[in-house]
């Protein structure tokens, strides 16, 4: 209180100097207490440009992704978080964003109708599930999931003997059409049902055939496009190192 009772008898003596004479009369220029108010706003405002402009310049600032370069191509610039979904699991139980979490997860979108991409895709991923059993850690933290997009046909049961068919730790799921559309469009995946089915019933679908991997926090990390399918233990060491940078 002195100090302030201090400093506000200074401006008062120094608002007495601004005064100037008209005619007879004295007349204050400024009010004392409204010029001492005046005077400390301005003190007070000033110093808190200078704390925000602090603050902004020390902020934390989230460290941008650092590809190596045998990875570019495969990474998005910085992972996509999912946002929840839900699916039918291949026995019958929910198959949403819980699943995905603490592993890292291949996701193949196909059906098991196809006759060519899907088993070919899938016996190439089984190969890299081979290579990363021999490296460090192994498969501990690894699965796969095919999700299949012709729900009409690929039933829960249907799809327990087709998975897990390729490698063990695949495993499937479908839903409705509204519920693969709510997984798919995340991950910019495209499938399209054929309209012209034959005298059997049969229709092709027309489906991406990159894996999609995401990481332990359900964030979609890297997308193996057709392209980077050439070779299980390029893929699998492509993996190995993405596997690293979590740490």
């Amino acid at each position: 209180m002195d100090s302030w009772y201090y400093l506000e008898r200074r401006f008062n003596d120094f608002s007495h100097t601004l005064a100037f004479k008209t005619g007879e009369k004295i007349v204050v220029k400024e009010n004392n207490s409204s010029l001492t108010k005046r005077l400390i706003q301005g003190f007070l405002l000033v110093g808190g440009i200078l704390m925000c402009l602090y603050l902004w310049n020390n902020r934390p600032v989230t460290p941008k992704l650092l590809i190596p370069t045998e990875l570019k191509g495969l990474l998005l610039p910085e992972p996509k978080p999912l946002t929840p979904f839900k699916l039918l699991g291949q026995d019958g139980d929910i198959y949403d964003i819980g699943r995905l979490k603490g592993k890292w997860t291949f996701v193949f979108y196909g059906y098991t109708h196809c006759p060519d991409v899907c088993p070919t895709s899938l016996s190439f991923l089984a190969e890299v599930f081979e290579q990363l059993k021999e490296q460090p850690g192994g498969l501990e933290r690894t699965q796969a999931t095919f999700i299949s997009v012709d729900p009409k046909r690929d039933t829960p049961e249907i799809l327990k003997e087709y998975a897990p068919y390729f490698h063990e730790k695949f495993t499937g799921a479908t839903g409705t059409v509204k519920e693969i559309d709510a997984i798919t469009k995340q991950m910019w995946a495209h499938y399209e049902l054929s309209k012209e089915v034959d005298e059997n019933g049969d229709y092709a679908v027309d489906h991406t055939s990159a894996f999609f991997l995401i990481d332990p926090q359900a964030r979609l990390f890297a997308i193996f496009s057709e392209q980077f399918q050439k070779d299980p233990k390029t893929v699998a060491k492509a993996v190995s190192l993405i596997r690293k940078m979590e740490n």
